[in-house]
């Protein structure tokens, strides 16, 4: 691997660094206020499970159009790229807090799904800069 090479790998792995970090920022952010709202209005429970769905869309959105912005091109496999190392780091978040009692199943339906909203989300990034 030339040394172009390398700096163009580490450059990309700074942007998903960057974009995987403000996608669990902002998703840390909409759980804040969830509780909030939670905590003065009475929210029916069976909300939640809806809510933090499109707390993880919104958060995958963001990261996948912030890093197809800042790398310039090909935003379909960079937003799916980082949507796919989003949806690992929660998966490992919760494994790690669950100590173990994760639902595979569940993860793999979200992973898929984070895949297809990066994907989707890379080429709304490349609209946004004007590239194709």
């Amino acid at each position: 691997m030339s040394k172009m090479d390398k700096q163009k790998l580490q450059n990309f792995m700074l942007v998903y660094a960057k974009a995987i970090l403000r996608g669990v920022i902002l998703a840390l952010v909409l759980i804040l206020i969830l509780t909030a709202v939670a905590y003065f209005a009475q929210i029916n429970e069976s909300y939640y499970k809806t809510i933090t769905w499109i707390i993880t869309i919104v958060s995958i959105c963001y990261a996948a159009i912030y890093g197809a912005l800042k790398i310039g091109k090909r935003g379909f496999l960079h937003g799916a790229i980082i949507g796919a190392l989003f949806i690992l780091v929660m998966f490992l978040a919760a494994y790690l807090v669950d100590k173990g009692t994760v639902n595979f199943r569940s993860y793999i339906i979200l992973f898929i799904t984070s895949l297809i909203i990066g994907v989707l989300s890379g080429m709304i990034g490349m609209v946004l800069k004007g590239n194709e």
